[in-house]
């Protein structure tokens, strides 16, 4: 069975009942700033795509991120280590 992507899964929690605090989805380190901004800073950033799974444990996470600086700084590097 293969694994579900994070967004994949969340739906199918949403459609039970699950909540979940607001999140974007962004292609870059700008967009991420511009993210972070609207949703108040101290967000968690994640690489996210088809069939990755264990991001955590990847080190494709990043939390409590404050400002605009660490917010950049940080999607630079989780794009920077996407790959197979």
């Amino acid at each position: 069975m293969p694994t579900l992507s994070e967004a994949d899964s969340k739906r199918v929690l949403a459609s039970h009942g699950v909540t979940f605090p607001s999140e974007r989805q962004v292609a870059d380190p700008s967009a991420a700033v511009e993210a972070a901004r609207d949703l108040g800073h101290r967000v968690v950033l994640k690489l996210g795509g088809e069939g990755m799974a264990h991001k955590t444990e990847r080190g494709l996470v990043r939390l409590g991120l404050v400002d605009d600086d660490a917010v950049q700084t940080a999607a630079g590097e989780l794009l920077a280590a996407a790959g197979p």
